[in-house]
């Protein structure tokens, strides 16, 4: 039940958890937002400002470094670094090539930040004590050996395994890259079918070993070195996704399975060499859970414009609304940002309208 059905709902693209803070770029509106962790009201920081998106898309990637803001857009030739205090931009152009520079993930090491391709053919790294950019191109021509022709290469999930290294996965590819954030290098697993198969969607890192989710079969494994173990989730997919699970977090002792298109968020406990299922929450409806974060012994799940909550033996607490307070929608009005365009007189008459109510 909603505790704040009168509120004007805002749709979050994405989240950067830092500080107990939560940071948010949105989906109809050209601005960055933060709200406290456990809140789901809305404070505008910034208007990001015409140029730094392309036509019709909106960012895809963001992180907070220190008082800076890293943005991504969509389709992007640059990359910008945004001064939190002075609000001044700085853009970073990227070589192009015959693919689209589009990134979904991203990995941060000291002051070097490695932004994950979706489809671009390198990993970009930025330096952001010097504003140097580094590419690292040589796993591309592990993609380009096999049949597969698809150009989407990595997931968005990243599982930090230690020592500054990092597992990336692939949709399309038998294989696991490991990122070494220390020496700029990426080394290619070599795929054992019986071990690690491609079509994964999550990887999450778990007492030394790695846990990989597969929406084509419905499964979950551990793996660590040789030791392939199932993890019985027993879950049905949504008609027509490919997308089970949007990410996997580990709390408490507990492995919780956080659904995209699965009908249920799963939590698991390892006892001696198993892994059983403790409870389910099922769902009638596609949960399409987007981003997911703990704090105060609490699980939040973020769907776009509303925020779901619960306990960490898989109770539901409750269901609140994305919404931002007066200085917000002032703030919005002010800058004309609504849905990657200045806003029509209507718009901006309904947004007053708006916060008259609230006063």
């Amino acid at each position: 039940m909603c505790n704040n059905q009168s509120s004007k709902s805002v749709k979050i693209v994405d989240v950067y958890k830092y500080n107990d803070q939560l940071w948010c770029t949105l989906l109809d509106y050209n601005a960055i937002c933060m709200m406290p962790c456990g809140s789901t009201e809305l404070t505008f920081v910034l208007a990001i400002p015409n140029g730094v998106l392309n036509e019709g898309y909106y960012l895809t990637d963001f992180l907070v470094y220190k008082d800076k803001l890293l943005l991504v857009s969509y389709e992007a030739s640059k990359l910008f670094i945004v001064d939190i205090q002075s609000k001044a931009f700085s853009e970073y152009s990227i070589r192009m090539g015959e693919d689209n520079a589009r990134f979904h993930g991203h990995v941060c090491s000291g002051n070097l930040v490695y932004f994950i391709p979706k489809t671009y053919p390198a990993i970009v790294c930025v330096d952001l004590s010097t504003g140097e950019i580094h590419y690292i191109d040589n796993w591309i021509n592990e993609f380009k050996k096999t049949q597969n022709k698809s150009k989407c290469y990595f997931r968005p999930q990243v599982a930090e395994v230690g020592d500054g290294k990092y597992y990336l996965i692939s949709k399309y590819y038998n294989c696991v890259f490991v990122l070494d954030s220390f020496n700029k290098t990426i080394v290619k697993i070599e795929g054992d079918p019986e071990t690690i198969e491609c079509g994964a969607s999550c990887v999450k890192e778990y007492e030394n070993g790695l846990i990989f989710t597969y929406p084509s079969t419905k499964t979950a494994y551990y793996i660590k070195k040789t030791q392939k173990r199932k993890i019985e989730l027993e879950y049905e997919m949504f008609e027509g996704k490919t997308i089970d699970f949007s990410e996997i977090i580990v709390v408490n002792d507990k492995i919780v399975f956080v659904p995209f298109a699965a009908d249920c968020m799963t939590f698991v406990e390892k006892r001696d060499e198993d892994f059983v299922v403790i409870s389910k929450v099922t769902f009638a409806q596609q949960p399409a859970y987007i981003k997911s974060w703990v704090y105060n012994d609490t699980i939040y799940c973020l769907r776009d414009e509303w925020i779901d909550s619960y306990d960490f033996e898989g109770n539901y607490i409750e269901r609140e609304v994305v919404h931002g307070d007066k200085k917000f929608w002032e703030e919005i009005i002010s800058n004309r940002l609504c849905e990657k365009k200045y806003l029509v007189e209507s718009e901006k008459v309904s947004l007053n309208e708006y916060i008259v109510a609230l006063s």
